[in-house]
């Protein structure tokens, strides 16, 4: 984070590197040499690092920045009510879940898992966190992309069931005190998110309200993000809410193959199933996307079977920006598709 990439990057696109301030911004500037002259239309572009969304806001509903590519729900309405700004909301390539520590014994049994997700009530996360944006998470690959598995849907909400199973699996509420225990053990679980985001926090306060219903007990912790890293590497935590941006390039291999206690991994809750690891295996030495299909159907149905996630939101993106802005095409790929494009609107 601190090397200044500027004399190390080559590029043939609309622009070029020109400065670069460890944690605080990057500065681009038109590419002369770029091929499709006469564009890009801007001159300069300015990504400005802001570590905290309220202070992202501020900004931008002071005229400080011009586009912000992540807006909140809960800012839809300021947004709107603005005539210099100008939303944007369109599918994103981003879910947000529950990543369940399966080295954890509370939570390696995916029985319990199961029943942790049948006991969250996901479309009503989704009307009250989210503004109605998003639809239900299902699995590993987005339901808007082509490798989905077509055969899978989101587990329904079902307390009922979510108890059923519990109570199956050995856990009762054996002392009257509203939690469900186990050979003495409560079932009492932390769960983490980032400090810095307030729409993370408000997961964990109702998914807390929702475990808590069936007799799980959540003790929320939102710490900094940098603490929250450090954490998920680690595998040191019970649970965190986290969101995962995915490539338009499938490739599970990062966050579903098993990995050793010492190696780096972003399969953070150690989720690991020998199964999975073969198909892996299988669809790294295939070139065919139609011959790849099958086999990755067979996984998303066996991480969809064995719940190491909470599958919680297919995320909308939420895009403001200035209405001084013109040529912007927002889409799922990127918010950026087209910035070649963009020019200022003169007063």
């Amino acid at each position: 984070a601190d090397t200044d990439w500027k004399n190390h990057v080559i590029s043939g696109g609309p622009f070029i590197p020109a400065g670069h301030t460890p944690q605080q911004e990057i500065t681009l500037e038109r590419n002369p040499s770029y091929l499709a002259a006469p564009l890009p239309r801007l001159g300069r572009v300015v990504f400005r690092v802001v570590p905290s969304e309220q202070g992202l806001m501020t900004q931008l509903l002071a005229g400080e920045i011009d586009f912000v590519s992540s807006v909140s729900p809960n800012e839809i309405d300021r947004i709107r009510s603005r005539d210099d700004l100008e939303m944007v909301i369109s599918d994103n390539r981003s879910y947000t879940h529950i990543c369940w520590n399966t080295t954890r014994p509370l939570l390696a049994d995916p029985i319990v898992r199961a029943a942790l997700t049948a006991a969250i009530d996901r479309q009503t996360l989704i009307d009250v966190v989210y503004g109605g944006f998003g639809r239900i998470g299902i699995g590993p690959v987005l339901s808007t992309f082509w490798a989905f598995n077509r055969d899978l849907a989101p587990l329904p909400f079902d307390p009922t069931a979510a108890r059923d199973a519990l109570a199956a699996a050995g856990w009762s509420d054996s002392n009257g005190d509203g939690v469900i225990d186990r050979d003495g053990e409560p079932f009492a679980i932390e769960l983490l998110a980032a400090a810095e985001n307030e729409l993370r926090q408000d997961i964990v306060l109702l998914v807390q309200a929702d475990l808590e219903r069936v007799g799980v007990k959540i003790e929320p912790r939102f710490v900094e993000w940098g603490t929250l890293m450090a954490t998920m590497d680690s595998g040191d935590f019970d649970a965190m809410v986290n969101m995962w941006e995915e490539p338009t390039q499938i490739d599970l291999e990062g966050l579903w193959h098993s990995a050793a206690d010492d190696e780096p991994t972003f399969n953070f809750g150690r989720y690991a199933n020998p199964e999975v690891d073969r198909l892996l295996a299988e669809v790294a030495e295939i070139d065919n996307a139609e011959e790849q299909k099958p086999l990755l159907d067979e996984i998303q149905r066996i991480v969809v079977a064995d719940q190491p996630y909470t599958f919680l939101v297919e995320n909308a993106r939420i895009t403001a920006h200035s209405s001084r802005i013109g040529g912007a095409e927002i889409n799922a790929a990127t918010p950026f598709f087209n910035i070649d494009e963009w020019f200022i609107e003169e007063d």
